[in-house]
């Protein structure tokens, strides 16, 4: 079994599930092997394309992306996890009145949002919320705390939609004794 596993703010809990299984974690290791089951820390946004594409067999990363990649048929949701709840938002500036330019790293889930506006959506891996106001007018985004848009001075102009961490599968994948143990352990202490 090859399990991906997200990185980022919620790695601590990813590295917990895969000491669970009884390996020695190591400090900057990305991937843990023995002869049964292989995990690999890689960022949310590949995970899901990863079980379709059949490299992995589960998966833990954000419903977000599963929108995001147009995936959620593909995959079988197993499980949503209480490792973090966030929500995906309309962010703007409080001293821009009109949007005419929006900047992303969630480019189809924008484009769907405008699909019947006249703004323009911009492509942009992470960190989009500093360029709100300098470079363009809104930004479509994750938000867990709301610190990132204070800090700035963002606010919410509409929240999307919420959005939870989930084990996901392929939908022809099939271990139920498998899925049992990964269940029961994300279950116990993470």
């Amino acid at each position: 079994m090859i399990i991906g596993l997200p990185k980022g703010s919620i790695k601590e809990k990813s590295i917990k599930l895969i000491a669970e299984f009884g390996f020695n974690i190591q400090k900057g290791k990305l991937s843990y092997t023995n002869d049964n089951i292989k995990f690999i820390l890689l960022k949310h946004r590949d995970i899901p394309r990863l079980i379709i594409e059949e490299k992995i067999d589960y998966g833990i990363t954000s419903e977000e992306w599963l929108y995001e990649l147009q995936s959620y048929e593909k995959v079988k949701i197993l499980k949503k996890l209480d490792w973090c709840d966030t929500r995906i938002d309309l962010i703007s500036s409080k001293a821009i009145s009109k949007i005419n330019t929006c900047v992303t790293e969630y480019y189809n889930i924008a484009k769907s949002y405008f699909e019947n506006k006249d703004v323009k959506v911009y492509r942009l891996s992470g960190s989009t919320e500093g360029c709100v106001g300098l470079l363009f007018d809104a930004t479509i985004d994750c938000v867990e705390s709301g610190s990132t848009l204070v800090a700035n001075e963002l606010e919410t102009v509409e929240t999307l939609f919420n959005s939870s961490v989930v084990l996901i599968k392929g939908r022809d994948n099939s271990n139920p004794i498998f899925e049992k143990q990964l269940i029961k352990k994300l279950e116990g202490r993470i």
